[in-house]
């Protein structure tokens, strides 16, 4: 049994095609990328994901001036990171020997500054140990003019006149502005040890702000006193920083060129458990909002469902509240700019069902909440959130692009003003073999597994909630019985094709041994019923079909009929087997045809290798050395 929902395609060439969306109907062609005719929202309905193979998350996206944009990443846990490449958004490519160390880094953030692409993150000083979950790490800063060729930058100041020198720690945010770039992280002393999830583990010491020019060399920042600080944003008045100070109290800083920070006199304030700025951004016009949240859920991982705060600025200076409806169930975990919109990423509760939502505004004071029924249509698996990590306006798509990872796979949703077809672009592989790539996501349809039959004609899937069909394995249609109706069984064994179709064994939903027949894989009708039991596979000699079944309820009594053989087309049983430890009589899979002869297994009393010109008369043959 294949065990797992997400179908993937094996291929030589370096393309993959983007998801394809389930058809609702058998008859309908496969469903078209839609785009809109409005400038495109994250409120709309027409997101796309691209999933990228490997595993892990993208944590970051920027994008130069030319439109090409640059997205980093990883494993979720662990060191070791991947860039991936795309010059308009529609294919993506990695890059597959980045250089600057990057594969054994933890690339955190990336920006887009006046000479290219800068990323931050750090660098462990010793192998890291996933069994003890943390190594000693240093800040580090890389620099790219085109995205591929990457440096990783030598001077990061550790550590200021009079402080001690032994200094760890790593770097999780960079943003670029008109006077330069400022970089968010932390510092501790040498004996310390960090964890790679810089945005929850970095927030247990002191936080430190880095200044540069061009990338190529950083400094420290002035920011007196013990706090973590979880986010930066560039306004018309200079900049805005948030975080926290121990004890769970929200943070707010400003300063005008970054070289001084100063803390807001008036600090938004709440009575009841510690909470912390975790974000912040500027809406189009001007206004700066920040969001807090519960100091227990600040990574994004945890399940808590907790109150979150809004507040805007106009001045940087006087902060209110804002209430949005329904604000208080989500788990909205960072703020986005999205070209006109300010995005928050939420989560809402999974146990009620209702996935991912985000929140939008473009005043900073009204917000609406909106549901991606498209998006989960396409990437809905079980109980299981996409986690979206980071995102911008994409001037080459004219719509918004989010990058982050769902069930530990790397992936990127987009909105396009105009039809798209997204790809992904691989090297060959260096030993000629090929690439598995998903090419959808079939949960609501399957389940929580899937199992595939493949024949000459397509591929069957059987799952806990239904079957799919595919012709060449990359669009997926539900498969309805003879009514029109979701196909429903309690498993499905075997799928053969025969010249005037297809047939299908195994148990109905009532427990019964049952064969199904179809022209085209996609409506199946029920053929015999045998009673309790179940066939457990089908085999073709010629233009014959033979079905090969069990009985069903108790083991029977030694003597008692146990194994029945079917032949198509009547279906009517041609023989029966005792259960015997001296039958010969095949057992289980596989059954195959070689020519006019079938070769089987029976697993009484030990594994005998049977052969029969019939189906029902069966010898037991000697295996050749090595066959």
């Amino acid at each position: 049994m294949v065990a797992a929902a997400l179908l993937a395609l094996w291929g030589l060439s370096a393309l993959a095609r983007t998801p394809s969306a389930v058809s609702d109907r058998s008859d309908q062609p496969p469903e078209p990328i839609p785009t809109t005719t409005s400038p495109p929202s994250a409120l709309d309905d027409h997101w796309v994901r691209l999933a990228l193979p490997g595993s892990g998350e993208l944590r970051e996206i920027a994008q130069a001036a030319d439109g090409s944009m640059v997205a980093v990443g990883g494993p979720r846990w662990g060191t070791g990171s991947v860039v991936w490449f795309s010059a308009d958004g529609t294919v993506w490519e990695p890059v597959p020997d980045p250089g600057g160390g990057i594969d054994r880094a933890i690339v955190a953030s990336i920006t887009a500054g006046r000479s290219g692409f800068v990323a931050v993150g750090s660098v462990p000083l010793e192998p890291f140990d996933p069994g003890h979950g943390t190594a000693p790490a240093v800040p580090a800063a890389w620099t790219s003019a085109d995205g591929h060729s990457w440096s990783r930058v030598a001077d990061v100041e550790i550590e200021r006149s009079g402080e001690v020198a032994d200094r760890r720690g790593g770097m999780h945010r960079v943003v670029a502005g008109p006077w330069g770039l400022v970089a968010l992280g932390w510092e501790t002393s040498g004996s310390s040890q960090f964890a790679p999830a810089p945005r929850m583990e970095g927030r247990r010491y002191p936080g430190r702000i880095w200044l540069s020019r061009d990338g190529t060399s950083w400094r420290l920042a002035e920011l007196k006193a013990s706090y973590w600080v979880a986010d930066v944003a560039v306004t018309a008045r200079g900049l805005v920083a948030v975080g926290a100070w121990s004890g769970g109290r929200k943070m707010i800083w400003t300063s005008r060129n970054g070289e001084v920070w100063t803390p807001v006199p008036e600090q938004p304030v709440r009575e009841g458990r510690g909470m912390e700025m975790v974000g912040v951004a500027t809406t189009v016009s001007g206004t700066v909002v920040a969001l807090a949240a519960p100091t227990t859920s600040l990574d994004g991982s945890s399940l808590v469902i907790g109150q979150r705060e809004l507040w805007s600025s106009d001045d940087l200076l006087t902060w209110e509240p804002i209430k949005p409806t329904g604000l208080a169930n989500s788990r909205m975990t960072r703020l986005v700019r999205l070209g006109d919109e300010v995005v928050g990423l939420a989560e809402l509760d999974v146990f009620e069902g209702r996935g991912m939502a985000m929140w939008v505004t473009r005043d900073g004071r009204s917000w609406e909440a909106g549901g991606w029924s498209r998006l989960d249509a396409i990437i809905s698996l079980d109980s299981a959130l996409p986690r979206l990590l980071g995102g911008l306006h994409s001037t080459a798509l004219g719509g918004p692009v989010l990058v982050g990872g769902h069930r530990d796979q790397p992936s990127v949703w987009m909105v396009a003003a105009r039809p798209i077809e997204p790809t992904v672009s691989l090297p060959p592989p260096p030993d000629g073999g090929g690439h598995w790539v998903e090419v959808g996501a079939l949960g609501p349809t399957a389940g929580s597994w899937i199992e595939l039959h493949g024949t000459p004609r397509g591929v069957f899937g059987f799952g806990e909630r239904g079957g799919l069909w595919s012709e060449d394995g990359r669009t997926w249609h539900r498969v309805e019985n003879e009514l029109g109706a979701p196909f429903r069984a309690s498993w499905v064994s075997a799928v053969v094709a025969t010249p005037s179709g297809l047939v299908a064994a195994g148990a109905d939903v009532a427990g019964h041994a049952r064969v199904w027949t179809s022209p085209d894989g996609r409506r199946w009708t029920a053929g015999a019923d045998f009673g309790d039991g179940s066939l457990f596979e089908l085999a073709v000699i010629g233009e014959r079909v033979l079905a090969f079944g069990t009985r069903g309820g108790p083991q029977p009594a030694s003597g008692e009929t146990f194994l029945f053989l079917a032949e198509s087309p009547s279906w009517d049983i041609v023989g029966e087997r005792p259960n015997e430890a001296t039958t010969l009589f095949p057992t289980t899979q596989p059954i195959v045809g070689r020519g006019d002869e079938l070769l089987g297994w029976s697993w009484f009393d030990e594994p005998r290798l049977l052969s029969s010109r019939n189906g029902l008369d069966w010898v037991e043959v000697t295996a050749p050395p090595g066959d």
